[in-house]
């Protein structure tokens, strides 16, 4: 069994649109529980959640629902959703994924080939292919655009060294060797901060062809990009890493120093060598 796990606060038509692609049988096409926390919606989130008609999809074995008082950003959220996961393989999706068909069985035959990695769907591939409006809400969820969404995913490269946090996959016991999400992060760095602790743990991380749509940036836009929240987020980082979440060179150090191969950078163009070089 999956445990997935997803979280909002309010956001409700996004939501919405997630329920409706794990009711449909064809893209959440394993066994698998919801687990849903609610960061202290004002809106309409939490009759949604309870009262969503999950039950047509035959894979669905159960809703475990949890409310927060008031919001208490995505990292507690997640660290309390892994806390009542009953499966041993987690699946985190922020509550603006869709998932196309066959997603699950994908992502779970990569994570039965390597137990001991992260797995993530190339959904930044995809969405730079379809934009970010190609889903805007539960009605544009159609039988042509899913298998539009399955033809564009399963076209999406393979990248190793990679996963990302807005989508993933990994065993409960891999979240609990890194001691799952630092709560004091509360916007932004929490995902990066997480990635990195894995990273450093010497595991495989995947991020793989896999019909997935996600528009982006939607949860970490909720605040302005000069929110103080954000700026004591990246002091956070900087304090705990020595450096920004996007310095894959200091990623690089940090492997080295913990005795691992560090993780290759991306290959640049030819013509982007050129440029870079002055030539």
């Amino acid at each position: 069994m999956i445990s997935l796990i997803s979280m909002a606060y309010n956001q409700q038509h996004f939501t919405e649109m997630l329920l409706t692609s794990l009711a449909d049988p064809e893209c959440a096409d394993v066994p698998f529980e919801l687990v849903f926390i609610d960061n202290g919606s004002s809106d309409s989130t939490p009759d949604l959640v309870q009262n969503f008609p999950l039950k047509r999809n035959a894979n669905f074995l159960g809703l475990h629902y949890h409310a927060f008082p008031e919001n208490r950003g995505v990292a507690q959220a997640v660290n309390q959703g892994v806390k009542l996961a009953k499966g041993d393989v987690i699946l985190q999706a922020d509550n603006d994924i869709i998932f196309g068909p066959s997603s699950f069985s994908i992502l779970k035959s990569w994570i039965s080939r390597h137990p001991g990695a992260m797995i993530s769907p190339n959904w930044p591939w995809i969405q730079k292919k379809l934009g970010r409006t190609f889903f805007t809400s539960s009605q544009d969820i159609t039988s042509k655009k899913m298998h539009y969404l399955k033809n564009s995913g399963m076209r999406a490269p393979l990248e190793k060294y990679r996963a990302t946090g807005s989508c993933w996959m990994c065993s409960k016991k891999l979240f609990q060797k890194v001691n799952g999400w630092d709560v004091e992060y509360k916007n932004i760095c929490a995902s990066d901060d997480f990635l990195w602790k894995i990273a450093l743990t010497g595991a495989a991380r995947f991020t793989v062809p896999c019909p997935v749509y996600h528009p982006g940036k939607i949860t970490r836009g909720s605040l302005p990009k000069n929110s103080a929240q954000q700026e004591k987020d990246l002091k956070r980082f900087n304090q705990y890493w020595g450096g920004h979440p996007e310095d894959r060179e200091l990623l690089r150090k940090h492997q080295s120093q913990a005795g691992l191969v560090p993780d290759p950078l991306p290959r640049k163009s030819f013509w982007r060598s050129l440029f870079s070089s002055g030539i």
